[in-house]
């Protein structure tokens, strides 16, 4: 399938409380809740962008954080080319269970090129700050995930232009990889080539003979 016409899929993930829903919906614009109900199954918002002459097309999903519902989360995590794990500032467990969101998607995701990110949110309530910012830029930069400190509430803005940056990012890898691919395809080809021509000059020198 040609990358133009592919879904560059998304997926947030993290324990119940951290705010997803509302990130996802600040992103496209919608409606921010104060007290947005426990997503129990997974949905998607959907939007195009242009890049060069290719239109892409990607969804953010919503996902549940409920220990009984991971048996349908792993079914929405295993294609996905970006996945955004979220913790909010004021809960510690939210952060500590990272670590089981990781081993989470170690055991679902298929094989494949994808990014992960990890995302702060909630800044918004810094007097009930239960994880530093330093700690969670330092875990990230232990793992090797881009870091977002932000608010659904107060910085839609800023997890906008991340997400779009992080889908950038994940077209350029797409791109390298298919021009990698071409190249040795190419290369194989002249191989071909090569041999080919060497059967062709044996055989001209059998009628030769």
């Amino acid at each position: 399938m040609n990358i133009s016409d592919d879904d560059i899929k998304i997926v947030l993930l993290g324990d119940v409380g951290v705010g997803k829903t509302n990130l996802m919906n600040v992103f496209f614009k919608q409606e921010f809740k104060n007290n947005p109900f426990s997503t129990t199954n997974p949905y998607c918002l959907q939007k195009e962008i242009k890049r060069g002459k290719n239109t892409y097309t990607y969804s953010i999903w919503d996902t549940a954080g409920q220990e009984k519902y991971r048996s349908i989360t792993k079914q929405f995590i295993r294609d996905a080319k970006i996945i955004l794990l979220v913790y909010a500032i004021d809960n510690r467990k939210t952060f500590d269970d990272i670590d089981d969101w990781i081993n989470f998607i170690k055991e679902n995701k298929e094989e494949g090129k994808y990014l992960v990110a990890l995302i702060a949110n909630k800044c918004d309530l810094m007097d009930e700050q239960k994880v530093s910012d330093e700690e969670g830029e330092e875990y990230a930069k232990k793992l090797g995930f881009e870091f977002l400190i932000t608010s659904a509430l107060l910085s839609a803005e800023s997890f906008r232009k991340f997400v779009i940056e992080l889908i950038n990012n994940y077209i350029h890898i797409i791109k390298q990889t298919e021009t990698e691919t071409k190249k040795k395809s190419s290369g194989n080809i002249k191989i071909n080539k090569k041999e080919e021509a060497k059967q062709n000059k044996k055989k001209k020198c059998c009628k030769n003979n």
